[in-house]
């Protein structure tokens, strides 16, 4: 009797596992499909190429554009959680936290004088104390219930800086906006999710073009 009733909570596991699994890859790969598709729709890149990496938590996208484009080339990565574990699920939530599209654009021109960075304040403490310009003035900044710091040295910089979080919805889900004018480069980290992509990252490329 007491086999038989490990033998159905083991088939039970099992199931419920198996459910999750699927469950979760379909998640994971919707999510991955909106973010990338929203960039794509946003940029119009000539030619684009998606590299799966790790299965169904993450993928590689590099988008490239005419020489007249001010985007010279764009390469993002995004990963996800374990969804499709849920034995590692909950651990994956410790470490990671959230879902992250981030998005390195190299430009024809800079859109900056000098360095500046737009940072969600607890992503900050988290994981960017120490590793930002210490030339660079540090100033608070909310919309909404979103709490940022922007790092700049030119006025003009932080006015750009201020109007863009202005202009973008969902800022909740903006993370970091890193402009590094002498290598015409921006970093764009977000929180990817199966919509409103577009109405976050939409003001953001519209600026830097």
């Amino acid at each position: 009797m007491i086999n038989t009733t490990f033998f159905y909570i083991f088939i039970a596991i099992s199931l419920i596992l198996v459910w999750g699994y699927f469950h979760g890859r379909k998640k994971n790969n919707q999510i991955a499909h909106a973010a990338i598709n929203g960039l794509i729709e946003i940029t119009k890149p000539v030619d684009q190429k998606i590299t799966n990496i790790g299965g169904v938590v993450g993928y590689h996208v590099e988008l490239d554009f005419h020489t007249e484009n001010i985007f010279s080339d764009i390469k993002a990565t995004i990963t996800l959680m374990a969804r499709h574990s849920l034995l590692y699920w909950p651990i994956s939530k410790l470490i990671r936290k959230f879902d992250r599209f981030f998005i390195r654009v190299n430009l024809s021109e800079q859109v900056c004088n000098t360095e500046a960075h737009i940072i969600e304040k607890h992503f900050y403490k988290d994981k960017r104390d120490g590793k930002i310009n210490s030339a660079l003035f540090k100033k608070s900044y909310q919309k909404e219930n979103t709490n940022f710091f922007i790092f700049s040295k030119d006025k003009s910089d932080e006015q750009f800086l201020e109007q863009l979080v202005e202009k973008i919805k969902k800022e909740d889900r903006l993370k970091e906006v890193s402009i590094y004018p002498r290598e015409k480069k921006v970093e764009i980290l977000i929180v990817p999710a199966l919509e409103n992509n577009q109405a976050l990252l939409k003001p953001i490329f519209k600026m830097l073009s």
